[in-house]
């Protein structure tokens, strides 16, 4: 309260205000000391207008603090008498803090709508399927020269009448997932002159006061993509005919996306024996690639990526679906922009024949060496233990019959020596062979006679699986009797406390099937590959020769013979020979 612009009375809510220490601290000073210079100047003598009474109407004044800050205030004057004089009761109220918020809110609103006014994404709001509001981005993408071109309007206006469904669908979604944004789908748009494109769209429900109409308002966010379509559909074609061209080259080819396989073609498939290529895509490449080469296969899928050079083609054992075990050539090299990635192409080469050339080379080169050892040695000591034998027979006349033991040991060794000769002979010179016409089971069960008391007297049973039936091939029978002969020793060799050999005889397409299976001790895998190999026996007193003989007289009747064992398991020899195509 002042007198005479003097104040004479002030409250300590009144002192907190002008940031007094208490109301006596404002009694006596000038009103006029609270009052900021701009606002001084009187509209009546000595009274500023914001010091005239104001028939209790609130007004907002700006007041000086005693620390020279500005606060803003409400205030309510009245006209009073105070002692016998006239004077003015003023009521007041801080409004700094909440003119201050006010103030806040107003420029965060401004900001809000200046972020949706000028966002990079088209914005749009509308209810009732009316457009209320369109940001400058919206305008852009529908060529339009302000928003007032389309606000008001439908939004199916814009929206391609094959998406009329689709977007009343839409809108129904979002309206029943209130507050929930729904993801981006694609929709066809029209512009204001005609022209359609394709644009990405996601819509969400807010809740508003507005009661001018019964419906609520959903923005709806708009991502032009005409240009991405386009690019992805470019990149797909692109990616198509890259497909194209691979799928039909006779090599196997692989592309990999950090090692899981998303393309093979059909020569892929062929190589590591799958059923299709959905059998291959999608797993790892390291799934085929045998873990004695993992990690070289790891360095280098890293390396490729790091350069456009295509690596040179590296020898590498792949595991096929069978769960065979095959060598290929592989080499890799990196390509950009298939469908948008980089990725690690790799071609293979199946070395299954070559290897197989190779070996049968190195075997050739073997028996040209033993040929020519086994010429020199058998004219060398054959005519020589012809005669050792026909003195040792004359010697055994003289002899007291007490010392035929050491006769007979004699003649054995000879004997053994002899059929040693006949071996080396067998493969130093051409054999006089006859082809015609058998029925192998008859030649099997000729043998099969003359092993029957060997069989037996080792406590050997022999199971015979025979059909009746079956084709004839085309053989000699003399060296075919060789081969079973061979094979059927080894066989009773295998089991010395006796067991079982089973023999199954068939045909597999165009082949015969002979299968002869031992129940001894078999053999790892390293001794079985080296089966067939000059002077290689697993027996004490074996040359190494027979099997090498079998190898040459099947092979020389265009068949083949295999073997398989494993510890434990016992040994199968499988000789497949041609079926004879003529009667």
């Amino acid at each position: 309260m002042y007198t005479g612009l003097r104040i004479v009375y002030a409250n300590p809510a009144a002192a907190a205000i002008v940031g007094a220490r208490s109301p006596e601290q404002l009694i006596g000073r000038a009103v006029l000391d609270f009052v900021p210079p701009e606002h001084r100047a009187p509209e009546a003598p000595g009274i500023p207008s914001q010091l005239k009474p104001n028939a209790g109407e609130p007004a907002i004044e700006h007041w000086l603090r005693l620390d020279g800050y500005r606060v803003t205030v409400q205030t309510k004057s009245f006209p009073i008498l105070y002692a016998g004089e006239p004077s003015v009761l003023m009521i007041c109220k801080d409004m700094t803090a909440e003119i201050g918020y006010e103030q806040s809110l107003r420029r965060n609103e401004q900001l809000l709508l200046n972020v949706v006014q000028y966002s990079p994404e088209a914005i749009v709001l509308h209810a009732d399927d009316i457009v209320y509001y369109a940001n400058d981005a919206t305008v852009r993408m529908f060529r339009a020269f302000s928003a007032s071109e389309l606000i008001g309007r439908n939004i199916y206006d814009f929206i391609h009448k094959d998406f009329h469904e689709a977007g009343k669908r839409r809108l129904s979604e979002a309206k029943e997932r209130a507050g929930t944004r729904l993801g981006f789908t694609v929709h066809k748009f029209t512009r204001l002159d005609g022209e359609t494109f394709d644009a990405e769209v996601s819509s969400v429900v807010i809740e508003n006061a507005d009661d001018r109409f019964a419906g609520r308002y959903i923005q709806t966010v708009l991502r032009d993509v005409t240009e991405r379509i386009a690019r992805e559909k470019e990149l797909l074609d692109h990616s198509q005919r890259f497909e194209r061209l691979l799928k039909f080259l006779p090599e196997p080819i692989v592309i990999t996306d950090h090692g899981a396989i998303i393309y093979c073609n059909k020569s892929t498939a062929k190589l590591v024996r799958a059923s299709s290529k959905d059998e291959i895509i999608g797993k790892s490449i390291f799934d085929f690639i045998h873990s004695d080469h993992h990690q070289d296969s790891v360095r280098v899928v890293r390396d490729v990526m790091r350069t456009y050079d295509a690596t040179p083609f590296q020898e590498r054992k792949i595991i096929c679906c069978d769960g065979s075990v095959i060598s290929v050539e592989i080499s890799s090299i990196r390509i950009d922009h298939y469908n948008g990635k980089s990725v690690t192409l790799s071609v293979m080469r199946d070395l299954t024949e070559r290897k197989e050339a190779e070996e049968l080379l190195i075997r050739s080169e073997k028996l040209s060496v033993i040929g020519q050892l086994a010429a020199g040695v058998a004219h060398e000591i054959r005519n020589p233990l012809t005669s050792l034998r026909g003195f040792t027979q004359l010697l055994r006349r003289e002899l007291d019959p007490a010392r035929f033991y050491y006769i007979e040991t004699m003649l054995s060794e000879l004997d053994r020596m002899t059929y040693i000769v006949n071996d080396f002979m067998s493969l130093s010179k051409p054999q006089l062979v006859a082809y015609r016409n058998h029925e192998l089971a008859d030649t099997l069960r000729a043998v099969l006679l003359v092993i029957e008391s060997e069989a037996l007297l080792h406590n050997i049973a022999v199971h015979w699986d025979h059909r009746g039936g079956l084709p004839p091939v085309r053989c000699d029978e003399h060296r075919m009797k060789q081969v079973f002969l061979n094979v059927l020793k080894n066989a009773i060799d295998a089991m010395p406390d006796g067991g079982a050999i089973h023999l199954k005889m068939e045909a597999v397409g165009d082949e015969l099937l002979v299968r002869i299976r031992d129940e001894g001790p078999g053999m790892p895998k390293e001794l079985i590959e080296r089966i067939g190999d000059p002077f290689f026996t697993t027996k004490s007193d074996g040359t190494g020769l027979g099997l090498m003989i079998c190898h040459r007289i099947v092979e020389a009747h265009n068949g083949s013979i295999r073997f398989s064992s494993a510890p434990g398991a016992g040994t199968t020899v499988d000789i497949l020979l041609p079926i004879a195509t003529e009667t």
